[in-house]
Order: C-alpha cells, then sequence, then structure tokens
C-alpha cells in the first residue's frame, strides 16, 4: 500500500510540473501561420534543391516547400539558402546579410503575396536539422504579386514549420 501511495504522489508531482508550451508544431511535413491575424494549418511534400547562380561560381543551397490546406484555397511556399554553405540552424534573410535568403509566399483564391523586397525581406529561423526534418519559424510582411509599392500586403505572424528532409 505504501508503494503505491508513493508511486501515485510521484506522478502527480510530475504531471503537476509539466506546462504547456509554445514549443514548435510536432505535426511532420506541417506549416502553421497566421496571415493578418487568422491562423492557417497546411500539409506539405517538401523538396530540396542545390541552385547555382548565373556565373557559376557560386552555389546556393536552399531548402523550399509548397504547402495548401485540404481544400486547395489557402498556401505557402517558403525557402531559405546558404551562400556556398549547407544549411545549419540560424537566421536566414536578415537584411543586409547578402550570405543568405528567405523568401514566404501566402497563396489564396487565384492571388499570391510575396516577400521578395530588398525593403522587407522574410525572416526565416530554423531551429533544428535533423537527419530527417528540419524545424523553424518564420515572419515577415508580404505584398500582391511580390509588389512592395502596393497598399496591399498581408503580415504574418507565429509561422512554424516541421517538414521532412527528403
Amino acid at each position: 500500500m505504501k508503494k503505491i501511495f508513493l508511486f501515485t504522489t510521484l506522478a502527480l508531482l510530475i504531471f503537476a510540473s509539466c506546462k504547456k508550451s509554445s514549443s514548435p508544431i510536432t505535426t511532420n511535413n506541417t506549416i502553421t501561420a497566421s496571415v493578418d491575424g487568422v491562423t492557417y494549418t497546411c500539409n506539405t511534400e517538401p523538396g530540396n534543391e542545390l541552385y547555382q547562380d548565373s556565373t557559376g561560381t557560386n552555389d546556393w543551397y536552399r531548402f523550399d516547400a509548397w504547402i495548401s490546406d485540404s481544400n486547395n484555397v489557402n498556401g505557402f511556399y517558403i525557402y531559405f539558402g546558404k551562400l556556398n554553405q549547407p544549411l545549419t540552424t540560424g537566421t536566414y534573410g536578415a537584411y543586409g546579410d547578402s550570405t543568405t535568403q528567405a523568401y514566404i509566399e501566402y497563396d489564396s483564391t487565384g492571388q499570391y503575396w510575396g516577400s521578395q523586397t530588398i525593403l522587407n525581406p522574410a525572416t526565416i529561423k530554423v531551429t533544428s536539422i535533423s537527419g530527417s526534418t528540419i524545424q523553424g519559424t518564420f515572419s515577415g510582411t508580404v505584398y500582391l504579386y511580390e509588389d512592395s509599392t502596393s497598399a496591399n500586403k498581408k503580415v504574418i505572424t507565429n509561422g512554424k514549420f516541421n517538414l521532412s528532409t527528403l
């Protein structure tokens, strides 16, 4: 009886110390993000590619993934890359950093909003790379058809991804 009481007390202490956290999403091949305050969760089949620039002397090691919701109405495309070095954890697309690239795109009902502008690059932070998955966060302001002069823009916040590295 004392052993059962001791085990029960220990179990209660362990569960009482657990807290809900805002850790990265754990479902593989998923991206979730808020677009102008509305949260979307999408699933994907990601891909990897090695891109060589037009001079033929520099290699961009790049990861990219396209995702959409179950109705194929809303979706995201993200990619990030590093100049002449394999991908590692860290921040991609920081303003003024010419050794990394980051791009986010939000697609909805036949239109797309993209972040590819020097004035307002996307920020993608890779928090974990393992043999089979890559995880991280992203955010940025995206403009209709990548036109940063347009007033038609969307703010992407709380972006999280957990993707297969293939």
